[in-house]
């Protein structure tokens, strides 16, 4: 692989049926995996996080990466664009009653040192402490995300889960089905 890294975000939030949110986010998705050209995709993303910026209070639940070690960047990469696959799929409705859960992933493989990098670089710089905190993620959605160059970007994975209105994630299978470790708890500023 050449010379690459990547960063990847991936957030959970309660939604329900007819959720603006999330008929806001299954638009710009779409509009993603069809846009060819680098201005569209720019557009896009910018709306992506423009949309998770004025939600953010309902995130509960993310995680976040930028890696650019050799070592780690085509494994790390790898991982998000399997999650496509179904690793994670449940396959059942929610319980009456209990909030259904909507997933907002994606993961861009870059041009290690071009200026895509370079600020995803310093926007993910950020101490252990304040890893997982909301102020965090903001600053990465509206420092970093809604200014990509997409001209530097190599791949892209970019997905909802579940997508499919007859499945749902539940709290409980975000927290114990071990199919989510990774993921954090959003912290309050």
């Amino acid at each position: 692989m050449r010379a690459s890294s990547y960063f990847s975000m991936q957030v959970a939030c309660p939604t329900f049926d007819g959720d603006p949110l999330l008929g806001s986010l299954r638009t710009l998705v779409e509009r993603a995996t069809r846009a060819a050209r680098m201005p569209e995709k720019r557009q896009v993303y910018a709306g992506i996080a423009d949309v998770l910026l004025q939600n953010l209070e309902r995130v509960e639940y993310g995680i976040w990466d930028y890696w650019n070690e050799p070592g780690k960047v085509a494994a790390g990469y790898q991982d998000w664009v399997d999650g496509l696959e179904g690793k994670e799929a449940p396959r059942e409705a929610a319980p009456p009653g209990a909030p259904a859960y909507t997933l907002f992933t994606t993961a861009l493989l870059m041009k290690k040192g071009s200026n895509t990098d370079t600020r995803m670089q310093a926007v993910c710089n950020v101490s252990d402490g304040k890893l997982w905190r909301r102020k965090t993620f903001r600053r990465i959605l509206s420092d970093g995300v809604r200014n990509l160059n997409f001209a530097f970007v190599r791949d892209e994975v970019i997905y909802l889960y579940p997508n499919d209105p007859a499945f749902a994630v539940t709290e409980g299978h975000l927290l114990n089905s071990g199919h989510f470790p990774y993921l954090r708890k959003v912290e309050d500023d």
